[in-house]
């Protein structure tokens, strides 16, 4: 196959696909080449990319972990795999799941593959938790729900604070009565 039918390749598969160099020892790695997809999926023009270390345009990835899969494939000279995993910083939020492999430059390649659709149950519970929890805030709500194995209620945060309450100690069922309409009650 010539170089031309592999950029070809590259350019034109509808995976997320870089090639990253690794810098300070391997601790991060920088983008050398990205391909239209893998930018889609980073929301980000093409050109962001380029030159740019992983913790610069994706904060949470260094913390969570998923430099370190590169890592790992540099030091076994073998493919690495992490996922499906959520990835969530202030822009984007996101399962995914990362392959990196070790490049005869000592360069690694990376596919990272959106896996939202293989997670359905877990995105979704995901998504209405991150909506919960802004939701809260601005309509001054807090809400709760009974664990029928344990006859205990289960307050959120903004619910304790709605009510100046402690979480550590939590209401007691006196108060639980006092705060919860009785047609509300279980």
């Amino acid at each position: 196959m010539t170089d031309d039918r592999y950029r070809l390749l590259f350019e034109h598969l509808d995976e997320s696909l870089s090639i990253m160099r690794p810098v300070d020892d391997g601790v991060e790695f920088e983008w050398l080449e990205v391909n239209e997809a893998g930018a889609r999926l980073g929301d980000l023009p093409r050109e962001a990319y380029l030159g740019k270390r992983v913790g610069e345009l994706f904060p949470g990835a260094v913390g969570m972990g998923l430099t370190a899969i590169g890592q790992a494939a540099l030091e076994s000279g073998e493919s690495m795999r992490i996922g499906p995993i959520p990835y969530e910083d202030e822009r984007i939020q996101r399962w995914i799941s990362v392959l990196a492999s070790p490049l005869p430059s000592g360069d690694i390649g990376v596919r990272i593959a959106d896996a939202e659709t293989a997670q359905p149950a877990e995105v979704e519970l995901e998504r209405f938790r991150r909506l919960e929890q802004r939701m809260e805030p601005l309509t001054r709500s807090g809400h709760w729900r009974y664990n029928t194995g344990t006859s205990e209620l289960i307050w959120s945060p903004f619910l304790f604070e709605l009510f100046d309450l402690d979480p550590a100690n939590g209401p007691d069922y006196g108060t639980e009565r006092l705060l919860i309409h009785h047609d509300d009650r279980p």
